[in-house]
């Protein structure tokens, strides 16, 4: 619980510091500003494979698991329609082993930054309600543990990451990867916009700790749509 407490306070002095860097910055250069609080749906799962280079082949995918998360993002244009977001999220995540209701699903709790180059929603010349985003983020978990429930019974317990009796085997807590985005601001005033993002992130860590001396390697992948109010200066 203390650990959790820690890494929480970590994060939030983070942001805040990032949030009065960014503001300063701006106001300083004159440049276009926004910041936004927004929810958001994800779909998870933990794409499998074995072997590395041409002879890398596909072990498959564990199904999807469903999760609800929110955040906040703040961002500055850099050049013309050129713009950087950073984020913070809190974001569940997690996998099902098996795509039946009554199969058992695993989930996490963790805390993401994000970090995106967007073109298009930063410029005051083009007016373009879409813009695309590419960018990187960092994942870590808030909990000790991984929470099992089971579809049948609904029970749920609670399962060490270094456990390899994990259905994957023991896994990492901390994850990093590479984002891409498509986003839409709808103005509903002059400073207030409805924000629309639809998000995939691919991990690069190997989670499978466990497994990484046999050649296997686990990464996580997700699909998430994100929505929300930001304000625009």
């Amino acid at each position: 619980m203390k650990s959790t407490v820690r890494k929480r306070e970590k994060w939030l002095k983070c942001f805040s510091l990032l949030v009065f860097v960014t503001l300063f910055y701006s106001q300083a250069e004159a440049r276009r500003f926004k910041i936004g609080f927004v929810g958001s749906y994800g779909m998870t799962n933990v794409s499998q494979s074995a072997g590395t280079g041409a002879a890398q082949i596909s072990l498959g995918e564990t199904d999807q698991s469903k999760n609800f998360g929110a955040g906040a993002i703040i961002e500055f244009g850099i050049l013309g329609p050129l713009g950087l977001e950073i984020g913070a999220f809190y974001q569940p995540r997690g996998f099902q082993d098996g795509d039946s209701k009554d199969e058992v699903k695993y989930n996490t709790n963790l805390l993401t930054a994000m970090l995106r180059f967007d073109f298009g929603s930063s410029s005051d010349k083009l007016k373009l309600p879409v813009s695309l985003g590419l960018g990187a983020y960092y994942s870590e978990s808030l909990d000790d543990q991984v929470t099992s429930v089971d579809g049948t019974t609904k029970t749920s317990s609670k399962v060490d990451f270094s456990d390899t009796n994990l259905p994957l085997g023991a896994m990492g807590k901390i994850d990093r990867g590479l984002l891409a985005s498509l986003s839409v601001d709808y103005p509903m005033s002059k400073n207030f916009f409805f924000t629309f993002d639809l998000r995939y992130m691919y991990g690069l860590t190997q989670i499978l700790t466990a497994e990484s001396s046999t050649g296997v390697s686990g990464r996580w992948e997700e699909t998430s749509t994100l929505a929300g109010i930001v304000l625009k200066f």
